[in-house]
């Protein structure tokens, strides 16, 4: 099938949300691990409260992140298997 210049601009336009859907995921997956490494660091005795219960909501978030994408690359690869 020869391309048109209409289905040339719809490919280029396809390809472009693709690479900012991609480049979405990857800013998302280190975000998620950047907050996951936070719960992990050695909280100082005397930390604030606040502060605290921050660095557990965010590792929590982080490993809930993590887990989405884990399992999003999985059901993709399902599907691409099919």
């Amino acid at each position: 099938m020869k391309k048109t210049s209409s289905t040339k601009i719809s490919s280029l336009i396809g390809k472009g949300f693709a690479h900012i859907q991609d480049g979405f995921d990857r800013v998302c997956v280190w975000g998620f691990d950047k907050l996951k490494k936070v719960d992990t660091k050695t909280a100082p005795k005397n930390e604030n409260q606040i502060v605290h219960g921050a660095r557990k909501v965010g590792g929590f978030v982080g490993e809930v992140g993590t887990e989405y994408f884990e399992e999003y690359k999985n059901l993709k690869k399902e599907e691409e298997e099919k």
